[in-house]
């Protein structure tokens, strides 16, 4: 820890290109090299200073899991407990070097609930330990992909017709990325999913089984197969 190597802390022999000192504290070091031949012949010393700022150390992130997709736009973002840490900061940006931080907060436990709602899109968070007025480094970076909950359809514009024992629907093309998903409940007879239509366009048709009341439960459905909320029309179809 001297440039004078009188304080050594560590030593270590390697055949390689890597040598490795765990767990050393914080602080300034003098890592001192040399090299030797196969007849134990030594060069000269090849002397590095550098600088060790690990501790208190970051925590390992636990929610979001990396890669992950979250819906909620106000995630909770939950991180493993540090033994000497007295309390964390956790960035959130929209790029992973962290130039774009969107939130930044200070706590003494293990986990935030965003105070902003999020656009959609990835995110990059990380979270670092401090211990007294010792911040150490953010080492781990995590990264997940905020994308909203399908919305409720918007009926406005719905039409449906009931023709030779057909049900025509016609409604708003759905938005980029959606399709649409249909449940028909006949209240009639209580039945439910009577018919059910998957990734269907905007038009689109079916044949009616039951007669009576009808009520149909329109969904957006995404490219992950989430399913939103429904719009809700009721019909009354009888024979013809």
């Amino acid at each position: 820890s001297d440039v004078a190597f009188n304080q050594v802390v560590a030593e270590s022999t390697s055949s390689g290109g890597e040598i490795v000192f765990g767990d050393l504290p914080n602080g300034h070091y003098f890592l001192k090299i040399r090299a030797k031949d196969q007849y134990g012949i030594a060069g000269y010393d090849a002397i590095h200073p550098f600088i060790v700022r690990a501790r208190p150390f970051a925590p390992d992130l636990t929610s979001p899991p990396s890669n992950s997709v979250v819906r909620e736009s106000q995630p909770e973002l939950i991180w493993q407990q540090v033994v000497d840490a007295h309390r964390y900061v956790v960035q959130l940006s929209k790029d992973i070097d962290f130039k774009q931080i969107i939130e930044a907060q200070q706590t003494d436990k293990t986990m935030i609930k965003l105070h902003y709602s999020l656009e959609a899109g990835e995110y990059y968070w990380r979270v670092a330990s401090v211990r007294q007025n010792q911040e150490g480094p953010f080492a781990n970076t995590g990264q997940f992909t905020y994308k909203p909950t399908p919305p409720i359809p918007d009926m406005s514009q719905l039409k449906v017709k009931v023709m030779q024992n057909r049900v025509y629907v016609d409604t708003l093309p759905s938005p980029i990325g959606l399709t649409y998903e249909v449940h028909l409940d006949n209240d009639r007879n209580h039945q439910k999913d009577v018919w059910v239509g998957k990734r269907l366009p905007a038009q689109f048709s079916f044949l009616l089984k039951e007669y009576g009341k009808q009520t149909l439960y329109i969904h957006y459905l995404d490219s992950d197969d989430v399913i939103g909320p429904p719009a809700v029309y009721e019909f009354y179809a009888y024979p013809q």
